[in-house]
């Protein structure tokens, strides 16, 4: 069940309304402040109380929507979508790791999707803060729902509590653009995983965003990074 709302009034103007669980305050504006500040949603603002996201588009999707949508219109992945996609998430990302928070996990319905071009992760659930140990850390004391795109590090989750580096969302990232690739998840394992993916790979072979992906993907945590160049 979805932790938010979206309306629109008969123009472009709309809005989020988060609801369930009530959180500190300033876990709140950490998280507003992560899709304003970082200037994903040109002109966006909220309220005193952080529970509503305000601002103007045509269209709102989620991503598995907007994923049908470019498959009727296009049949094919539109590269300079995916470079917008790469670029918002990973600004929410870097913003949230900089005030000591993460996501530890994207799911489908954790993605936002504005007029096509903009991305956002709005499932506040899926954020936690950051230990100030070196590296940082997500701690975690319970049992996690291992579905949606989830790094191996927290698929193979068996020991509490524990703590996880910081930069497993880097391989949550990755796996999602891995889906926006091919148009649907991949589930991951067996012979057609390895296929599917040496399908992709194979197909940006030389390019900046091979490099990218294979960083994000990259088996010993130590080594991944979230970096385009």
């Amino acid at each position: 069940m979805s932790n938010y709302k979206v309306y629109k009034d008969n123009g472009t103007r709309c809005w989020l309304e988060f609801l369930g669980k009530e959180e500190k305050k300033t876990d709140r504006e950490i998280f507003i402040k992560s899709l304003i500040e970082t200037q994903i949603l040109v002109g966006a603002s909220t309220n005193m109380n952080r529970n509503k996201l305000f601002f103007y588009a045509d269209t709102v999707t989620t991503f598995t929507d907007f994923l049908e949508k470019q498959k009727k219109n296009k049949g094919k992945s539109d590269m300079n979508t995916l470079m917008n996609m790469i670029d918002c998430l990973s600004k929410q990302i870097f913003y949230l790791e900089a005030r000591g928070y993460s996501f530890y996990k994207l799911t489908m319905n954790s993605i936002l999707v504005i007029d096509d071009c903009r991305f956002i992760v709005i499932d506040r659930d899926l954020m936690l803060n950051l230990n100030n140990s070196i590296p940082k850390t997500i701690y975690f004391d319970m049992p996690i729902n291992k579905d949606g795109f989830i790094s191996p590090e927290l698929k193979n989750l068996s020991v509490l509590p524990s703590f996880i580096p910081y930069n497993s969302i880097y391989y949550s990232l990755g796996l999602v653009v891995l889906c926006y690739l091919n148009g649907s998840p991949l589930t991951e394992g067996g012979s057609e995983w390895a296929l599917k993916q040496d399908e992709i790979f194979n197909s940006i072979i030389d390019t900046k965003l091979f490099g990218f992906i294979k960083r994000c993907l990259h088996s010993n945590i130590e080594k991944r990074r979230l970096l385009f160049i």
